[in-house]
């Protein structure tokens, strides 16, 4: 497994994340406002899917070609970038 930028997977995967990841705070997340009606407004600004995919790290097998199953969460990229 390694991790990459949802910006660097191909746009099949990226549909694949954005539909997996309904509690991202995106412009483009129309389950938004749903996840998060009875929950405390996040404090960081909204943001496009394509600055969030940018932003973090997703698990990949390894050809980097398709998500890993096992894993169940993305991480920011700053994490992961300054431990590689």
């Amino acid at each position: 497994m390694i991790w990459k930028r949802g910006s660097e997977l191909p746009r099949w995967v990226q549909e694949e994340i954005l539909a997996r990841y309904p509690y991202r705070w995106t412009t483009g997340n129309t389950y938004r406002e749903r996840m998060y009606r009875n929950q405390e407004t996040p404090t960081m600004p909204l943001e496009t899917d394509e600055q969030w995919l940018n932003r973090n790290m997703f698990p990949v097998t390894g050809d980097g070609r398709r998500l890993d199953n096992r894993i169940k969460h993305c991480r920011p990229a700053y994490m992961l970038e300054d431990a590689q």
